[in-house]
């Protein structure tokens, strides 16, 4: 998966929360946005780059948060390296 698939992904995804779900997350979809331009960066990452799940720090509902699963591979590699 590229980094631009990575954000396309998260957005659909971000897309898909209701405006409560949004607010609980705004933080933490900010953290992941961030974690895949970086990783993008660094040419991609795989699962020994696992990242925790990203939260709003203010958030009132304990579970929300936003997960990003490595499986296996190399992912978020840079979509400029595939032209």
């Amino acid at each position: 998966m590229t980094d631009q698939e990575g954000l396309e992904f998260l957005a659909k995804i971000e897309g898909q929360c209701s405006e409560s779900q949004k607010e609980q997350r705004n933080i933490a979809f900010a953290k992941a946005r961030r974690f895949i331009k970086s990783a993008g960066e660094l040419g991609g990452v795989n699962q020994d780059s696992q990242p925790h799940p990203f939260q709003n720090p203010r958030r009132t509902v304990p579970n929300a948060r936003v997960d990003i699963e490595i499986r296996k591979g190399l992912t978020f590699i840079p979509a400029k390296n595939l032209e």
